[in-house]
Formats: structure tokens, C-alpha cells, sequence
């Protein structure tokens, strides 16, 4: 314990003060590189003495002061770069809230505690309050000889954000210095005190060059933590990350470094190499309670002093969050603020990189900090450099974070800018070594790379500091007003721009606002101001580099700019200014019109002082516009009217206005648009509609046996670590691949949606199971015949299934009802546009012209069965809500009897030998998909208390009421379905659809879970994690709402299991988990890009949740499971970990080490956060800490005591947290733009029911396993707890057979079993708003257009209420209607909901209007075919406006349906379908 104080604290005594040692300097002086060259090796072949740079320790101190003195001054030069007029906006704002602050007086300290009226406060926390508190320290300490203005702050502050870099400078020379080399470390001090960028940010009072020093000195401490772990160091790492935190919050990643270097200390040897191997247990004992101790002091400080220097981070912490909400969602652009549309359509990292790399730090030292990278990586990976690693945990993920935001100001890579500099000037040494080694006798080469960075890096910084130079160009713009301008005149400049100083006799005030969108009001302000306007001024680059790279949202805008710098307005160019980058020979032009396709204003030249120009293209906004922004000032020479000028932008045309329509997108191009219409007959589609319903469903049945033969090979290369090889999982992954290969080859145009893209798929994945058969042998041959019982039985628990739930459609198959019968004419009518649909993205039925913006693969697994079966769509409707529960009982059952066995195999006992593991199968299967909530029992509770106490009726059984469990009325809006209520009321919904899929991806996530720490062939491991990233990733497509939940189990499992893995050493164990997590997260997005890249995603990113669950509500949902779990974690306390439940309650051994206290400690910090949130009235979220924490502790201590099975125990474990934290998380966190939080608890909690379930039948039969179920020799206590369990399972079975009778029932009529979803048409009068309504006319009319109609043209049919008969002809034919229901389509089109209010209003208008022109307006405007009037059109809309149609023949509308051979035949109906052919 006291390795703290050992010679690890000796080490590198002197070189905190600069001073080294010899022997430590020929130590650093060559290890520096990968390959760490011995000194003996860096000699010349001669045995001369090595080349040394400034070896000794005198030298070293004064090249150092010398830099730094160099820095002084080029940070110091212009510190007054504008003059007093504060050009820096984010500068201007700080000052302003600086010079605010007040120190208390008087009364003020009673309020100091007070957020909103402490003078203290700075009232935001975009920056920190560190810097705040400094300088307002600074303007109080001068205040005796001087009180600063806010003008006069400017100095202070900008000496502050200048000394700060110093001490970056000075930082990263002591890490290079003491973890490479001295020279190393002078190098890299040499070029960070000339790189631009920092040169730059040091003159602006902001937030970048403190919390850059800051990140610096944690790194530097945590360096010295990971390598000697001294308690000094970790105090001083947590007071540098608390001031790094209190500067600002996007610091927060740079714990990942802190930790990590306490974690190498803990795991490795002494040196300055990660070595775990070798080391004594007394020794890692001693050093892991040392970093224990280290961790938990550094948390301690690190809060203390985040309360001391930012103390209304935490009296205001909404204010804080809600500042940290907005800053993520500006640099995710998720709010539109105009200064960051500067960066659509910029390339991710690749942007960030080229301008750090050519404007921050000049090319060549650009490419050489990149590069340096690059080695530091593979010095990283393979040399395992403590301080490599350390650096890298904080520069890798900063980088990673950064680089994919939206957002991708220069400035944001000043955090990790010294760090790429320290690797750079490695590098370049690294490269002095290597010349050094093949040409030992020529200096100057040797030198030569070295010297060629820091000329050219010398020379560009130099030239920089020209912008610093004579006047800002603001003002030298006011000068040229001035002198130039006539008292009176007006001058016109843009908005979002700087105001222009020191200018009095002018009118000055109006602004051009050009960032808002195109609408008449912004042209008729910009041209009334330029008409009566003598000057235009531009003041930067802002808006005239933006705007023009938005043509579609500015097209307007966009020609205005290139005809103002044309001349084509009326202005010419009188004035152009900058302060530029140059002077010693060589103008370095950032051509600020670098990505506008009209260039530069006419008369303008690009500065031309030096011998030549190098031109490096665009410069960051960020970059240019603060200190030397290049300014112009336009005269109007000719006087335009307003008219004219109107004219000439394309805002007026002759006679009618030119003005461009609103950007609407999620359209089809004009190509797929034709290609759909034109593909999807009918006929085509269903060649088996002769077929009688019984014999469909052996068809489909067959059909989906044959998709899962088909890849059987390849799932028993995924799950072979399952018992069953993957034979179950077969069959719902035989559909995923089989569709996913269909809709892959239908995506990039290979061949269009129709039978033979089904065929050409199943071909394919034939091929690559063939080769998997190959590859394995007669493994799965033989794996077949030695477990054909098991087959047999499983086959039979399908068809039992799928047979149960096909009778209970059967028994109300209708695909419409207008009370509970939910959104199945949604479902359907999505589905037959799917099936229909010849190309990807499928067109959009309610939305003539538009495509899907709904995760629509869920129905491309449907609809590619249809496709290939020819079965109409109407019964296969009915077909798929079977075949989804046969799926999902099979996987559940596969993966809870296969964990039971897999633990008996543990326990060294046969699976043969007993039938437990079935048994534990089957409960899986009822409690996953048969049980329903203990809501059946109440029920029928509620009616024998009406019956025998009320001397009431007994009432009915509502099935509804159970899927609806939180607080009558609550504004949650809350939904508590539940597998077996999904199946039963068969919305096929993607929720629904994604069950099989969603278990079928946790088996495989299980499989490779599995599949750790054993010796299994590359490529097997590689295919598994190839399917995973497929399985994952299809749940993005089918419901999004899956995906973060298998995400996050699938990198749990992976990383979890690579820790639990003693085969290799705990970061190469962490890197696998976490490579092997990204491989899934990668395979999933690249294989449905596709999808993604059409898909428009409006309402992402959460927020906090406003409404919580009550503690009671939640338990009662979950009665039986929670039962369940808690009474196997009692068990395994009481009876398998009774030494380890002994070993918490008491104190550890002496010498335990960290080991000894890990539980303790860890049970005193979940106790305290569960009372800190049951006392803030978070009880539920209290709970499930509870419960999670609980289960998972015992778990690991099983794991970790090697209680036989507790590997495969550790699967329900993480079930158990996973549906824990779900439960949590609804209760904290919100959808953005919920219905209330309906779907957010509905979706989470329908997954963590499924989690739950399959858990608990695990955990039941654990126990039944050891006895406790049994009904001899019965205590008690365990009398009372079965007798629960028994109440609690009998009650969760009423609701299936009470919930399912009730729900059969509601249907218009009962006519025997069934499978046609419009078989109820035929017989069906129903009364809507406007009167009775008989279907079967509609039945008829649906049925000729099926039968008749080629492809998929546009229809425009009646409109009515959601839920309602509306729409019903694209519901059933699959056809494009102009526009379907309102709420759908707003929610899929949030941002151009406008248009679907339009098209309603138009389509009533299309049917109300008496005018044949406005008609023939909308049939033109969709491309219409077909008109539909039927009994509720006549019903809703008036005779007159129905009338039009029979007189619109001239106008090409001719009527087709009923035929003139129908009216002879005695056909008698109220339809009639007209067909548009323009007359062209």
C-alpha cells in the first residue's frame, strides 16, 4: 500500500524541474519511437558520440526560455488587433457577461445561493465560469489604480487567453520532454509556439486556449498517474480536468484518459511500457488499491473544485443542461442557426483535418502532425506506450466525437492541436534517426526534414502576423465612408454582420436580411433598400460564401449575390479591404471565393505584394473573418428601381411571379416516379389469388421453411454455440437474408421487386450456404441426424403455433373496424405499396409522387413472401401475424431451453438426461408471448366483487384496458402493450414485425458472447459478428425503437465477455470488445444504406422526461417477473454465495487489497443513489438501480466464484439490467416530440417485457432445477411464496383466453373462420357521419381495379376522418392517392407538413368545386389516372361537384368502371371510376 511513496516517487524527481539526468537523458534521447532504439544503436558506425541537440540541462532551460519568449511576443504583437471594436462576437458576449459580474455587498450575500439574483452568476454556461471569475479577479485587483471598462478588459483578457497558451506550450514541452525526449520536447515547444492557431486564438478573450491548457496538464498528470501512480499527481490531474470542466462542458470525454491512465497503473508493471504479465499478486494487489484510493481522491477534488469555481453549474443545473442541449443540437444541427450553414454538405473529418492542416499550422507542418498521428497510432498498438495510450484516449475519441459533427469550426480542433504537434515533432526525429542510420556522415540531410518544417512553419506564422498589422478592415471600410460618402447617404449592409464604426452623417441602419428564407416580404425589403441606396457593403465572407452554396434554399438569394458582383444591379465595385497573410515574399491567399461558382466581384485582384501568391484555397469563416475579414463596398451607379431590380433577381417575372416554390423533399425523381407507376400489376403480383384459403397457409408455411433451408448452413456457422446449432434461428433469419439480399439487388437497380429478385436472392444465399457447407463439412449433417428428436419437437412447437394463432385470425381476419380495430388500413395499404413498389425507396400510397419515410423493412419481409408465393395480400395480411408468433416462440424457446442446457453441460449433468431444459423452453414461451399483464385477474376480480358484494352485473372483459395500465387520463399518453396483446390485435406494425428479428439478434449477440475466450476458427468468429451487424442493423430499418437496445446489448455482451476473458491483457481485452462492437455497428449501416440515405429523420434526440411511472403501477405490470427474479436473486444470496454475501457485510481480509473493498464500496454507492433519487421522487428508477444493480452484482460474483453455470447465467443477467435501465430510461428520458411519452414507454417497454420474460423462465427453472419448486417437504415460508407464484401465473393466463374472446368479438359480423381481411365487405353495411355506407359496392368497384388496372397510377379518392372509410381504394389496391391520412403523414413528413394540409385542402376542393378547370389543375398537377366516386364521395360532397366529371370527357375523363357490359348484366352501383388520358 505504500507503493506510493516507493521509488516511483524518486523517478523523474529532478525532471519536474527541467533538469535531466544523464543517465535519463540517453535513456529519453532515443525512446521516442516505436521501436525504442537503445543508445548503443544511435552512435555512427565510427563509435563517435551520438549528434545531441541541446543535451545538457542549461541548454535545454534556455532554448526553452527563448521559445517562450518568442511566443510572448507573437501573442502579445496586436494584441489591439481591432482597435476597440470588439469584431469577435463570442469575445464581445464574454466581456459582456464578465463586466457584469459584481462582487457582493451588503444584502447580496443572503442571495448568493440564489441563481437568479446572485450577481455572481454569470446567467450562461456556454463557456464555463472559470475564465469569467479570472478576469473579473484581474479587473478587481487593478480596480484600486484603474476601473477597466469592458473596452479595457480586452487587454487583460486577451493577456490571459496568451499566458494560457504559455503554459500549453510549457506543458507540452514537460510531456515530450520527460515521456521522449528532451529535443522532442523543444520541438514540439518551438513549433507550438509559431503555429497559427495558436498564435490566433491567443488573441481573442474565448473559452479555446484555457481549456486547452487545461486538457494539457490532465494529460500531463495522468501520464505520470498511468506510469507511477503517485496520489499528487491525481489531485493535481482532478483540479486541472475540474478547471478543464469549468471552462467548457465538451471537455467531458477527457475522463475516458483520466481513468485510463489509473486503470494501466492498476494492471501493469513499473516502466514506461503497458506490461501486464509478470507482475506479483502482491504487487497488484498493493498498486490496484493504490489506484482505487488515487481514483476515488481525484473524483473528491475534481467535484470540490468544480464547486468552488463553478458553483452555479450546480444552483442553476437546468440552466446548464439546457445550455449544453442547445450547444448539441447547434453542432448537430438540429436548430438551424444561420452562421452554421457555412457548413452544409462538408465532408466529416476530412474538412477538420484540411483546414487545421493548411490554415492552423501551414501545410507542411499540417502533413507533418498527421502523420505523426498516424505513428503515434501504430506506436500505440503496437509498442503500448503508457503515455501513447493515455494521449491517444483522449485525442481518438475527442477526434472521433468532433470530427461527425455537423458543426466543424476550426477552432474545435484546438484541443488536441499540441498533442499533434508533440507527435509531429516525434515523427520529424524519428525521421532525423532513421536518416541519420542509412547517411551517418551528412549532417545537413539528416536535419534536412526538420529544417524544412520549421522554415516554412517560421515563414507562415510570420506572414500571418501581418493580419495584425495597420487598421481593421472594419474600420479602414468606416475611413473610407468617410472620405468618400456624402452627409445624408445611405448605406445598406447585410444582417448577422458586424456593425460598421465610427460613422456619423450617414444613414446607416438598415440591414439586407438575407440568411431568412425566400419569401415575397425578403425581396420586396431588399429591393426597396437597394433601389434607394447609395452604398452596399459586405463585411466579411459570412453570408456571400454561404448562401450561394444553398441554391436550392436560396435561389433567389444566390443570384443576387453573382449579379451584384457582376454589376448586374446597378453597383460596382467601389472598395475592397483585408489585412492578409503575407508580407515576407510569398501572400498566402485564403480566396474567401473559393466555393462560389460566380467568383469575385468584377474589378476585384487578389493581393499581389510578394514574388508569388500561394493560394490554398477556402479558409474556415472562423478563421478569416474576426481579425482580417475581406470587406467591400458596392456604389449604386445607375439607380435600378425596385421593379428592375426584382426582375433582374429572378423575384418578379413578366406577368406572373417568379418566385420559387417551397423546397419539398421525400419525392420520387421523375425516372423512379415512372418506373413505379409502370410496374406492380395486379395480376402479376398474385398468380396464386385462384388458391382456397386453407391451402394458403401450407404454401406460406412451406415457403418460409424453404427461406430458412436455404440458410441453414450459415446459421449453424453463427450459432454454433447454441445447442441447437442455430436450427430455430434459421427460420427468421432465412426471411431477413433472404429479403435483405431481394431488396440489396432491388436497390442498386440490378433488377426490379418481382418474383425472380426473390429467386435471384434465394440463389445467391444457396451459393454462399453451399460454400459454408464446404467449409464446415458433414459437421451440420451430422449434427442434423444425431438430433432429430430435438428437430422433430421443435418443428411441432412451430406448427402448434402457428396453427393456434392462425385460427385466431381466422376468427376475425377483417383488416378494418372502425372503433378497435387499430391502424391495420395504414398497415395494409403500406404493405401493398411495398409489394407493388417495382424500385427502392417504395412509393409512398398516401402521398402521390412521394416515397415511404417510415422504416418500411418490416413490410419488405412481408411483402417479399407475397411476392414469392403469389398469395393475395389481403390473406396474407393474416398469414404474416402467424407466422411473426411462430418466429418469436421459436427463438424464445431456442434460447432459454439452450441456456438451461448449456448450464446443465457446466454442471458436468447430460441435457438428455432430464427434460428440465424443454420445460424451460416452453415457460419462455408462454411468458414471452402467451401470458398477458396481471390487468385479466383484476378484472375479473373486479366483476365477482360487483357480482357478489355491489349485487352488480358481472360486466365484461375490455381486452383494451390492459394495454393501457398507467393512470387513467395521464398526459403520458402511456401505452403498456405486451407481446401477446401486439399478436391479438394484429396492427402489423413494426413494432410487432421486429419481435422475431429483435430476439433472433440477441441470440446471435449471445452466440459471439459465447464464442469468447474459446479457440473457434477466425472466419467463424468474423461471420458471426457479419450477421450480428446484419441483424442489428436491420432493426434501424424495421423500428428504429429496437435498434439502441440491441446496440447496446450486442456491445455489452461483446465487451463484457472480452473482460470476463483472462487470455489477454485488460486494454488488449477492452480494444477487442470495443472493435468488435464497432464491426457490428459498421456492417448494419453499410449493408442498409441504402435505406439510410433516403431516409429524412426529423424528431431525433431526447429530451428529459416530464412525466415519471409510479412505483406501484410498475411492479404490478411485471408482478410475476419481477417475482421471479427476485426470488432467484435471494437464492443465489442465501444459498450459492453465502461466502461472498459474508465477505460484503464484513470487513476484508488484511492485505485483500482493492479486491477486498471493490463491493463495499460499490454497495455504499448504489445505496446512495438510490436514496438520493426515492427522496427527488424517482422511486421507480430507485427500484430498478435496486434490482439491476442486485441481479448484476450476483451474477458477477457467481461468474467470479465459479459457480458452475454462471457463465451462461450471466446471459439473464444482462436481460435483467438491460430491461432495467430501459425502464429507467423512459422515466428520465422522452422521444423529442412524443405524444406525450406514449411510444416511448410503449416501445421500451414492450422490449424490456420480452428481456424480462425470457429471464425469469431461466430464473424458474434454476430453481425448479434445485428443488424449490418442489412440492415435498414444504416450509412456511416457501409454502406462501408458491403459493404466489401460483396465484400470479394463473392470473397472467386469464387475460389470453378472456382478452381473446372479447377481442374476436369485436367485428362488424361473425361468418365462420376466415383468412380474406375483405371478406367483410361483401356483407357490411356501415353507418358513418354521412349515412349508411353498403362495402360492398366498394368491394366490387376495388375488385375490377385489381383485375383491370396496369401498374400503379395515381387515384384521388374521397377524404374523411383517421379511422375512418376514407382512402379505402389505395388500402386495399396498393394504388397512390394524391394525399391519405392527415396525422400519419405530417408525423413521416414533419417537415414539409404543409403540403399535406395542401393536398386535403385541394382533393376536397378537387370534389367540391363545380369548375372543370380546377379539376383538371389537380388530375395535372399529380400526374392522376384515375378518378374513384363512390357512396361515401356522393355522400360528402355535393351533387353539383360530382356532377363536373361526366362533363369533363372533352377534357380527356372518361368513365371506365361500371362498363357498359356491367349496366346490361343488371350491375346496379352508386361507383364510378373515371380514367384521365390528358389531352396533350
Amino acid at each position: 500500500m505504500r507503493e506510493a511513496q516507493s521509488a516511483d516517487q524518486t523517478e523523474s524527481s529532478n525532471a519536474s524541474l527541467g533538469v535531466i539526468s544523464p543517465a535519463d537523458g540517453s535513456r529519453q534521447g532515443s525512446d521516442f519511437i516505436i521501436n525504442n532504439l537503445p543508445s548503443d544503436q544511435l552512435s555512427d558506425g565510427s563509435g563517435s558520440r551520438r549528434f545531441t541537440f541541446l543535451g545538457s540541462g542549461n541548454s535545454t532551460r534556455y532554448a526553452l526560455a527563448l521559445i517562450l519568449l518568442v511566443a510572448v511576443v507573437l501573442r502579445i504583437y496586436g494584441i489591439n488587433w481591432d482597435q476597440g471594436g470588439l469584431f469577435h462576437p463570442d469575445e464581445r458576449a464574454f466581456l459582456s457577461q464578465v463586466y457584469n459580474l459584481q462582487f457582493p455587498e451588503g444584502d447580496e450575500w443572503s442571495k448568493l445561493t440564489d441563481p437568479q439574483a446572485s450577481t455572481l452568476n454569470p446567467g450562461s454556461f456556454n463557456w464555463g465560469s472559470l475564465p469569467h471569475y479570472a478576469l473579473k479577479a484581474v479587473q478587481y485587483a487593478v480596480a484600486p489604480y484603474k476601473w477597466m471598462s469592458m473596452f479595457d478588459l480586452r487587454y487583460a483578457g486577451r493577456a490571459l487567453s496568451a499566458i494560457s497558451d504559455l503554459a500549453t506550450i510549457f506543458l507540452i514541452f514537460q510531456i515530450g520532454r520527460s515521456v521522449f525526449s528532451a529535443r522532442v520536447g523543444l520541438l514540439a515547444a518551438l513549433l507550438s509556439a509559431f503555429a497559427v492557431q495558436q498564435i490566433q486564438l491567443s488573441h481573442f478573450f474565448a473559452v479555446d486556449t484555457f481549456m486547452t491548457t487545461f486538457i494539457v496538464g490532465t494529460i500531463y498528470y495522468s501520464i505520470r498517474i498511468a506510469e507511477h501512480g503517485r496520489k499528487r499527481d491525481s489531485v493535481l490531474a482532478g483540479v486541472m480536468f475540474a478547471f478543464a470542466v469549468a471552462t467548457k462542458f465538451s471537455v467531458l470525454p477527457l475522463a475516458v484518459a483520466l481513468i485510463l491512465a489509473h486503470l494501466i497503473y492498476a494492471t501493469s508493471r513499473k516502466g514506461d511500457r503497458y506490461e501486464s504479465d509478470g507482475i506479483g499478486s502482491g504487487s497488484a494487489a498493493s498498486r490496484q488499491w493504490t489506484a482505487y484510493q488515487n481514483i476515488v481522491l481525484m473524483g473528491v477534488v475534481a467535484l470540490a473544485v468544480l464547486i468552488v469555481v463553478q458553483p452555479y453549474m450546480f444552483l442553476d443545473f437546468k440552466t446548464y443542461i439546457d445550455n449544453i442541449s442547445t450547444q448539441g443540437q447547434m453542432v448537430r444541427r438540429e436548430v438551424d442557426f444561420p452562421f452554421t450553414r457555412q457548413y452544409d454538405s462538408t465532408p466529416k473529418y476530412i474538412y477538420q483535418m484540411v483546414q487545421l492542416g493548411t490554415w492552423g499550422l501551414g501545410p507542411v507542418l499540417g502533413i507533418t502532425v498527421w502523420l505523426g498521428l498516424l505513428g503515434a497510432l501504430i506506436a500505440g498498438v503496437l509498442a503500448q506506450r503508457k503515455a501513447d495510450l493515455v494521449i491517444l484516449a483522449w485525442v481518438l475519441p475527442y477526434l472521433l466525437i468532433t470530427g461527425w459533427f455537423d458543426v466543424k469550426f476550426m477552432r474545435y480542433m484546438m484541443p488536441i492541436t499540441p498533442f499533434l504537434i508533440l507527435y509531429g515533432a516525434r515523427m520529424l526525429w524519428w525521421s532525423f534517426e532513421v536518416i541519420k542510420s542509412l547517411q551517418p556522415n551528412r549532417r545537413w540531410l539528416q536535419a534536412l526534414p526538420i529544417a524544412l518544417v520549421l522554415i516554412f512553419t517560421v515563414h507562415y506564422s510570420l506572414s500571418f502576423m501581418n493580419v495584425y498589422s495597420g487598421q481593421h478592415p472594419l474600420n479602414d471600410v468606416s475611413s473610407w465612408l468617410r472620405e468618400n460618402a456624402t452627409p445624408g447617404e445611405q448605406v445598406v449592409q447585410e444582417h448577422w454582420e458586424e456593425g460598421i464604426p465610427n460613422v456619423i452623417g450617414l444613414r446607416m441602419h438598415d440591414r439586407a436580411e438575407l440568411y431568412n428564407d425566400e419569401h415575397p416580404q425578403k425581396f420586396d425589403q431588399l429591393t426597396e433598400l437597394l433601389s434607394g441606396s447609395n452604398y452596399f457593403v459586405l463585411l466579411s465572407n459570412r453570408l456571400y460564401a454561404t448562401i450561394p452554396r444553398l441554391p436550392e434554399r436560396y435561389p433567389i438569394t444566390s443570384t443576387f449575390y453573382e449579379k451584384m458582383f457582376s454589376g448586374e444591379l446597378g453597383y460596382e465595385l467601389a472598395y475592397s479591404g483585408s489585412r492578409y497573410v503575407g508580407g515576407l515574399g510569398v501572400d498566402y491567399y485564403e480566396d474567401p471565393f473559393a466555393r462560389l461558382d460566380f467568383g469575385a466581384p468584377e474589378g476585384f485582384e487578389k493581393p499581389s505584394d510578394g514574388f508569388f501568391n500561394a493560394g490554398f484555397g477556402w479558409a474556415d469563416e472562423s478563421f478569416s473573418v474576426y481579425e482580417h475579414p475581406q470587406t467591400f463596398v458596392f456604389r449604386n451607379v445607375e439607380g435600378y428601381s425596385t421593379q428592375r431590380l426584382m426582375l433582374e433577381i429572378g423575384a418578379l417575372g413578366p406577368g406572373t411571379s417568379g418566385f420559387p416554390p417551397p423546397h419539398v423533399g421525400l419525392l420520387l425523381s421523375e425516372e423512379s416516379a415512372e418506373d413505379q407507376q409502370s410496374g406492380g400489376t395486379w395480376s402479376d403480383i398474385t398468380f396464386l389469388r385462384w388458391m382456397p384459403d386453407w391451402l394458403t397457409p401450407v404454401v406460406w408455411y412451406a415457403a418460409a421453411q424453404m427461406f430458412a433451408l436455404v440458410v441453414l448452413p450459415i446459421a449453424f456457422v453463427v450459432f454454433r454455440p447454441w445447442p441447437d446449432r442455430g436450427y430455430l434461428f434459421a427460420k427468421p433469419l432465412g426471411l431477413l437474408l433472404v429479403a435483405t439480399t431481394t431488396w440489396l439487388l432491388v436497390s442498386v437497380n440490378v433488377i426490379q421487386f418481382r418474383f425472380f429478385a426473390v429467386l435471384l436472392a434465394l440463389a445467391l444465399l444457396a451459393a454462399i450456404s453451399y460454400l459454408t457447407m464446404r467449409a464446415t463439412g458433414s459437421d451440420l449433417v451430422d449434427h442434423l441426424r444425431a438430433n432429430k428428436r430435438r428437430i422433430i419437437r421443435m418443428e411441432v412447437l412451430l406448427i402448434v403455433g402457428y396453427v393456434a394463432f392462425l385460427l385466431i385470425r381466422a376468427a376475425n381476419p377483417d383488416l378494418w373496424h372502425p372503433w378497435k380495430g387499430g391502424e391495420k388500413p395504414m398497415d395494409f395499404a403500406y404493405l401493398n405499396a411495398v409489394v407493388k413498389s417495382s424500385t427502392i425507396p417504395p412509393y409512398d400510397p398516401w402521398y402521390a409522387g412521394g416515397y415511404l419515410n417510415y422504416y418500411y423493412f418490416g413490410q419488405f419481409l412481408i411483402a417479399t413472401l407475397i411476392r414469392f408465393t403469389g398469395i393475395v395480400p389481403s390473406v396474407a395480411y393474416n398469414l404474416a401475424v402467424p407466422l411473426l408468433f411462430m418466429l418469436t416462440i421459436g427463438g424464445v424457446y431456442s434460447i432459454v431451453s439452450g441456456l438451461a442446457e448449456l448450464t446443465l453441460r457446466a454442471r458436468r449433468i447430460p441435457a438428455w438426461s432430464r427434460k428440465s431444459p424443454v420445460y424451460a423452453g416452453l415457460a419462455a414461451v408462454l411468458m414471452v408471448a402467451v401470458f398477458g399483464n396481471i390487468d385479466g385477474l383484476l378484472q375479473v376480480l373486479e366483476g365477482v366483487s360487483r357480482k357478489f358484494f355491489q349485487e352488480q352485473q358481472f360486466g365484461f372483459f375490455d381486452f383494451w384496458r390492459s394495454s393501457r395500465m398507467m393512470a387513467p387520463g395521464s398526459p403520458g399518453n402511456e401505452i403498456t402493450e405486451f407481446p401477446f396483446f401486439t399478436f391479438l390485435f394484429a396492427d402489423l406494425h413494426a413494432h410487432l414485425i421486429a419481435i422475431p428479428i429483435a430476439i433472433t439478434a440477441l441470440a446471435a449477440t449471445i452466440a459471439a458472447y459465447l464464442r469468447i475466450g474459446r479457440k473457434r476458427p477466425l472466419l467463424e468468429s468474423l461471420a458471426g459478428l457479419f450477421v450480428l451487424g446484419v441483424l442489428v442493423g436491420s432493426l434501424r430499418t424495421i423500428n428504429a425503437w429496437d435498434f439502441p437496445t440491441q446496440l447496446l446489448l450486442a456491445g455489452g455482451f461483446l465487451v463484457g465477455g472480452q473482460l470476463l476473458s483472462s487470455s489477454r491483457s485488460v486494454i488488449e481485452r477492452l480494444v477487442v470488445g470495443v472493435i468488435s462492437s464497432v464491426f457490428v455497428l459498421v456492417v448494419g449501416h453499410i449493408v442498409y444504406l441504402p435505406f439510410h440515405s433516403n431516409f429524412e429523420l426529423f424528431n431525433n434526440g431526447v429530451l428529459k422526461s416530464q412525466f415519471t411511472t409510479e412505483l406501484w403501477r410498475y411492479i404490478v405490470i411485471h408482478s410475476l417477473f419481477l417475482l421471479s427474479i427476485l426470488s432467484w436473486l435471494v437464492f443465489m444470496w442465501r444459498e450459492r454465495l453465502t461466502d461472498a454475501l459474508a465477505s460484503v457485510t464484513n470487513a476484508p481480509m488484511p492485505g485483500s487489497g482493492i479486491l477486498g473493498w471493490t463491493w463495499h464500496v460499490l454497495v455504499v454507492m448504489v445505496a446512495a443513489a438510490v436514496a438520493t433519487l426515492a427522496l427527488t421522487g424517482f422511486a421507480t428508477i430507485a427500484f430498478t438501480v435496486i434490482v439491476g444493480s442486485s441481479v448484476a452484482g450476483a451474477g458477477v460474483v457467481a461468474y467470479r466464484t465459479s459457480v458452475p453455470g454462471a457463465r451462461y447465467s450471466l446471459v439473464a443477467v444482462g436481460m435483467v439490467a438491460m430491461a432495467m435501465a430501459l425502464a429507467a430510461g423512459v422515466d428520465m428520458f422522452t422521444v423529442k416530440d412524443d405524444i406525450g411519452r406514449m411510444n416511448t414507454v410503449f416501445k421500451f417497454y414492450l422490449q424490456a417485457w420480452v428481456l424480462l420474460a425470457m429471464a425469469s423462465a431461466y430464473f424458474l427453472w434454476y430453481l425448479g432445477d434445485a428443488g424449490k419448486l418442489s412440492l415435498s417437504n414444504v416450509r412456511a415460508s416457501r409454502g406462501v411464496w408458491l403459493g404466489l407464484l401460483a396465484v400470479l401465473v394463473i392470473g397472467v393466463m386469464v387475460y389470453p383466453v378472456l382478452g381473446t374472446r372479447d377481442r374476436n368479438s369485436e367485428r362488424f359480423e361473425f361468418s365462420g373462420l376466415a383468412l380474406d381481411g375483405m371478406a367483410y365487405m361483401e356483407t357490411v353495411t356501415y353507418v358513418d357521419h354521412e349515412g349508411p355506407l353498403t362495402l360492398k359496392y366498394d368491394f366490387d368497384a376495388i375488385d375490377w381495379m385489381q383485375l383491370n388496372i396496369k401498374g400503379s397510377p395515381v387515384i384521388v379518392e374521397g377524404l374523411s376522418d383517421q379511422y375512418r372509410w376514407g382512402n379505402r381504394v389505395s388500402i386495399y389496391t396498393g394504388l397512390p392517392s394524391v394525399i391519405g391520412w392527415d396525422w400519419h403523414q405530417r408525423q413521416q413528413r414533419v417537415g414539409y407538413a404543409r403540403t399535406v394540409t395542401e393536398r386535403r385542402i385541394e382533393v376536397d376542393r378537387f370534389f367540391h368545386s363545380t369548375i372543370r378547370i380546377t379539376a383538371r389543375g389537380l388530375l395535372d398537377k399529380y400526374n392522376v389516372k384515375y378518378v374513384y366516386v363512390g357512396e361515401m364521395e356522393r355522400a360528402k360532397y355535393p351533387a353539383a361537384g360530382l356532377e363536373k366529371f361526366e362533363k369533363m370527357d372533352i377534357d380527356g375523363l372518361v368513365q371506365v368502371y361500371p362498363t357498359e357490359e356491367m349496366i346490361a348484366d343488371g350491375l346496379d352501383t352508386p361507383v364510378v371510376i373515371y380514367e384521365y388520358t390528358p389531352n396533350r
